[in-house]
């Protein structure tokens, strides 16, 4: 009988080799496979993707660890499904999150569906925990609060992680780097990744600036309707994002819209002004990890990776979801997507419309 085999989706980093090690010490036969999703130049200066040397990292793990390790090019779908998603939202003016879509397509649909055709199991080395019982797969927050990724696995459904280990969902990033420096484990240091997934790290206005032409248009005060500067660009703008013109009263001013018909960026002054917060937004495309829940329906939300979880009841309308929060939400920020948990459990996500 073949001993169960499990794929690990390795990045080069800490925590997907100290996933293959942990695999290894619970006798799995472990393969390891580097995704290769970007390459080229990633900014005007010529910079390039960091792949290279991120799979040589892979390698070096994968040699002290006695496992194989694979290349898999998945380039033509992360430029499908990925970038193309990330270029088309910024140039409508909204703020995509090209992380939580490349989970959703590339490691857990595209990635998933070619490991299994070789191995039992697939495992990354996200910070989440996932339980296996009966015909049910739950996914609930990571014990590392600081670290807990579960946020960028909201567009992830049941049928996609049926057979996903998440061997890091107990383990704090502190104990992980200590385990892999007494394991001799290469990559032990290597600093995380903070850059655009699997694209590397690239200040975002200069890669966004080989794909969108800057467009310079004004910038109004919200308030007094007063032209109090010129933009670059609306793409290269988020929604309370600090714009450098000060006010008349010494404030820093704050984005809070992006008109895209006439062109200017509309700003208030002052980070705590009320038009920065509100306690009700709107959301479409909601996608479920289980069962859809019964509306109206109390339970606790997050807007961005490492938010405090919010009080929040979700009703449905016959356009999407009306989700109202205890506490006042600042910058509610289009396309991004809001997450909805039950204690500690995911229970699934929708894409931000409106605030």
């Amino acid at each position: 009988m073949r001993q169960n085999r499990v794929i690990v989706a390795m990045s080069g980093g800490v925590d997907s080799s100290v996933t293959a090690k942990l695999l290894k010490q619970e006798g799995f036969d472990v393969v390891g496979v580097f995704m290769k999703n970007w390459s080229g130049v990633i900014s005007p200066d010529g910079m390039e993707c960091s792949y290279r040397q991120d799979r040589e990292d892979a390698l070096r793990v994968a040699a002290q660890l006695d496992i194989p390790l694979q290349t898999w090019d998945f380039e033509q779908e992360y430029r499908k499904y990925v970038f193309s998603y990330f270029l088309s939202e910024y140039k409508k003016g909204r703020t995509p999150n090209p992380d939580i879509v490349c989970n959703q397509w590339m490691k857990f649909r595209f990635f998933v569906e070619r490991a299994l055709k070789i191995g039992d199991w697939v495992a990354t080395g996200h910070y989440a925990r996932v339980t296996h019982r009966g015909k049910r797969t739950r996914v609930f927050r990571g014990k590392d609060s600081e670290k807990d990724q579960s946020y960028f696995l909201c567009r992830v459904q049941e049928q996609q992680l049926s057979r996903v280990l998440f061997p890091l969902g107990t383990w704090t990033k502190r104990d992980v780097r200590a385990f892999a420096k007494r394991s001799g484990i290469p990559t032990f240091d290597k600093p995380d990744s903070q850059g655009l997934c699997f694209v590397g790290e690239v200040p975002l206005q200069d890669f966004l600036s080989m794909y969108i032409a800057r467009e310079p248009g004004d910038v109004v005060d919200a308030d007094t309707r007063e032209i109090v500067g010129t933009h670059q660009g609306l793409a290269f703008y988020t929604i309370g994002q600090r714009h450098g013109v000060p006010s008349h009263a010494g404030l820093p001013y704050y984005v809070i819209q992006k008109n895209l018909r006439a062109n200017t960026l509309v700003v208030v002054a002052g980070n705590n002004h009320p038009r920065l917060f509100t306690h009700r937004f709107l959301a479409h495309q909601p996608l479920w990890i289980g069962p859809t829940p019964r509306f109206p329906f109390r339970c606790m939300v997050q807007v961005r990776y490492r938010q405090e979880p919010q009080r929040a009841v979700v009703s449905k309308k016959s356009n999407g979801l009306v989700i109202e929060t205890l506490e006042p939400q600042r910058a509610i920020t289009p396309a991004q997507f809001v997450a909805f948990y039950r204690r500690d459990e995911l229970l699934g996500s929708a894409v931000i419309r409106s605030s």
